[in-house]
């Protein structure tokens, strides 16, 4: 379950707390103040997580799948020399926003990896979303062969019961002496044997699965920018984590409405974006089910489009 050379996993927290604990290791590890968070999925709303974070680093960076100032869907080699430039600022702004489930370029986080290592950053990989196996791997991150100095895990590691957890390097572990961090209800019993049980049902088929339903999931959807050029921009995704962007935030809120007037839960993600983010044990049926719903939607509001752009010629 863990990445090769990663020690964990570390103090257990609920997924909020999780962002947290990681400042420790950082701050004794680190001579300046700086740190990347990839495969990061800071919801809306989400600055006390970062105060959580700023209170023990001080002034900190989440550059999530983009890099600052700079659209979140430019994740290739225009991002890497961004962030590259980044590191020569003074100011810190805040990126509190999902992406809207990009994802990165081939050659991105290898990119990104080299940058920590050259100007001394760790590099965290947060999980929360990503990890335990939605991707169709146990960890996002392995996908792309990147080993991160920090990961953080929590939500699906335990079925939803709260539980999460800090996973670094052995080294950053052992500068984190005894009592430096707790949490009343961290690593409670009943959360562990969950996650125990969770990680049994994974590697028994789970993943497995989700990386096949995922499949035929962009499948079943890859047509949709063709189809309808002027409110589907893309759909990307791996494994059961997808998102489907469209042309603007009004068409994504309308599909979403869509969706819910035929029994098919989905939420917005990022600005323009949609998430299909179903239960990793969705069964080939139920997926199917799932986008002849979705596909519905999209032409309900293509449909409706179409309508009104008419009636406003006349």
């Amino acid at each position: 379950m863990l990445l090769h050379g990663l020690e964990g996993p570390g103090p257990v927290f609920v997924g909020r707390e999780a962002m947290s604990p990681f400042a420790f290791p950082t701050r004794l590890a680190l001579d300046r103040q700086k740190l990347f968070e990839a495969l990061g999925a800071l919801p809306p709303g989400a600055g006390d997580q970062q105060s959580d974070v700023e209170g023990v680093l001080g002034a900190v960076t989440m550059a999530g799948l983009g890099p600052l100032g700079l659209d979140l869907r430019v994740r290739g080699r225009e991002g890497l020399v961004e962030m590259g430039r980044l590191l020569h600022r003074s100011d810190h702004p805040r990126v509190p926003i999902e992406g809207g489930y990009v994802v990165p370029e081939d050659g991105f986080l290898e990119g990104l990896r080299a940058l920590c290592d050259r100007y001394g950053i760790l590099l965290v990989a947060d999980e929360i979303q990503s990890g335990a196996g939605r991707t169709g791997t146990f960890w996002a991150i392995e996908q792309w062969g990147v080993r991160p100095d920090i990961l953080l895990t929590a939500k699906g590691i335990a079925s939803g019961l709260p539980l999460g957890a800090m996973v670094a390097r052995r080294d950053l572990m052992e500068r984190w002496g005894k009592g430096a961090h707790g949490s009343t209800y961290g690593g409670n019993p009943l959360a562990c044997a969950a996650a125990l049980a969770t990680i049994r049902l994974l590697d028994g088929g789970l993943i497995a699965n989700a990386r096949v339903r995922g499949g035929q999931a962009l499948a079943g959807l890859a047509d949709l920018p063709e189809r309808y050029p002027g409110l589907v921009a893309e759909v990307r995704g791996r494994g059961l984590m997808i998102g489907i962007e469209f042309t603007t935030a009004d068409a994504a809120e309308a599909v979403q409405w869509a969706c819910f007037e035929r029994g098919l839960l989905v939420l917005e993600a990022g600005d323009s974006a949609v998430r299909l983010s179903p239960p990793l044990t969705v069964t080939e049926g139920e997926m199917a089910t799932a986008l002849e719903l979705f596909r519905a939607a999209v032409a309900a509001v293509a449909e409706r489009g179409a309508v009104e752009a008419a009636g406003s010629r006349r």
